[in-house]
C-alpha cells in the first residue's frame, strides 16, 4: 500500500517538531526568506513532489535543487544558512516522507561542495 502524505501533514511536523529534532537550528524556524522559500515548497504539492523526483530519478539533491530553484530570491548563503537548508530538507525526508537512507553527493551549486540525496526502500510516498 502506497503511503500518502500531505503538505499540510508536513508543515504541521515542521512547526512541531524541527525545532525539538534540529535544536541546532532552532532559530531558523520562522526566521525570514530562507526558511519562508522552504515552506512556500513545502506547501505545494506539485513542486515538492518535483524535489522528490529529482531526488529519487534524478539523483539531485533537495538542496541542490532548491538553490537551483530559488536562487534569486535567498542570495548568498552563509555556513549556518546552508547547513539549515540541509537539516530542513533532512526533517522533510526522512521524518514526514519516511526516507529511511542517505548518501552524500557532489553538488558545486551556491558555495556548497556536498549536499545529501536520500533513499528509500520500497514504494515512494505520494505528496498530496
Amino acid at each position: 500500500m502506497k503511503k500518502v502524505v500531505t503538505t499540510a501533514q508536513i508543515l504541521e511536523q515542521l512547526q512541531q517538531n524541527f525545532a525539538r529534532k534540529y535544536r541546532r537550528f532552532a532559530a531558523f524556524v520562522n526566521s525570514g526568506d530562507l526558511w519562508n522559500s522552504l515552506v512556500e515548497v513545502v506547501q505545494d504539492p506539485v513542486l515538492l513532489s518535483h524535489y522528490q523526483f529529482c531526488n529519487d530519478v534524478m539523483g539531485i539533491p533537495p538542496v541542490r535543487v532548491h538553490l537551483k530553484v530559488c536562487r534569486g530570491r535567498i542570495g548568498q548563503l552563509d555556513r549556518e544558512q546552508k547547513q539549515a537548508l540541509g537539516a530542513f530538507w533532512g526533517f522533510v525526508f526522512k521524518e514526514a516522507l519516511g526516507y529511511t537512507g542517505q548518501e552524500s553527493v557532489s553538488c558545486m551549486v551556491g558555495g556548497l561542495k556536498t549536499a545529501t540525496r536520500y533513499t528509500l526502500l520500497g514504494p515512494t510516498p505520494s505528496i498530496q
